[in-house]
């Protein structure tokens, strides 16, 4: 009697499944709206959305300006660590001789930085370094004189930004340069030199 009781009385070990859900899959839960937002954000991130991304700046050299060379330049930001600057222009220096008048010698310049950034970033301004060169065409008819210089090295600055585009770029450096001079009368002279770098410039990015 005891063994009937335990039989009746003991639990099922498992319920029957209904006949009406046999061969239908389970339902499946919705997907939550903030994991969509997550996902959003983070692909926006990925994508290096940033409000105050700039992708090209312009400016002028101002001490360049005071030996009578315009000089222009516009860096392209390619992203947060790399940058490329493309500079030139043209002028007339004057060169001063001490036995003879001054001369005033038509002069282009044009140069190139590749630079790579160490803080911050190339629109919102900090300390970079990279390479440089640079290539100088002068001529004066009076002489028949030319003169060319092309040098390439290193540099390091530091570039102020401010909103809404506004910046200052302080860079210098120095590297090894090639002049090549002619003139009348079969004159020629050349020979490699430490070739400076130094640059103030000042403009606005966009």
């Amino acid at each position: 009697m005891l063994l009937v009781l335990l039989l009746t009385t003991a639990p099922t070990p498992y319920a029957p499944v209904p006949a009406s859900v046999v061969g239908h899959p389970l339902p499946q839960p919705a997907p939550k709206a903030h994991a969509l937002e997550l996902e959003a954000s983070t692909a926006a991130a990925d994508a290096g959305d940033d409000p105050n991304r700039k992708v090209i700046a312009l400016s002028i050299s101002v001490p360049r300006a005071v030996f009578r060379i315009a000089v222009a330049q516009v860096e392209f930001l390619f992203n947060e660590y790399t940058s490329l600057a493309l500079q030139g222009g043209w002028g007339k220096p004057t060169v001063t001789r001490q036995n003879a008048s001054d001369l005033k010698v038509p002069l282009l310049d044009v140069g190139l930085q590749f630079r790579g950034w160490f803080t911050g970033s190339s629109w919102d301004g900090g300390f970079f370094g990279g390479l440089a060169g640079e290539y100088a065409h002068g001529t004066e008819s009076g002489l028949e004189l030319t003169l060319d210089a092309v040098g390439a090295g290193l540099i390091v600055g530091y570039k102020w930004a401010f909103e809404p585009g506004p910046f200052i770029d302080l860079n210098g450096g120095a590297g090894w340069g090639y002049m090549l001079a002619s003139g009348a009368e079969d004159l020629e002279g050349r020979g490699i030199s430490v070739f400076p770098f130094v640059n103030l410039n000042v403009g606005w990015a966009f």
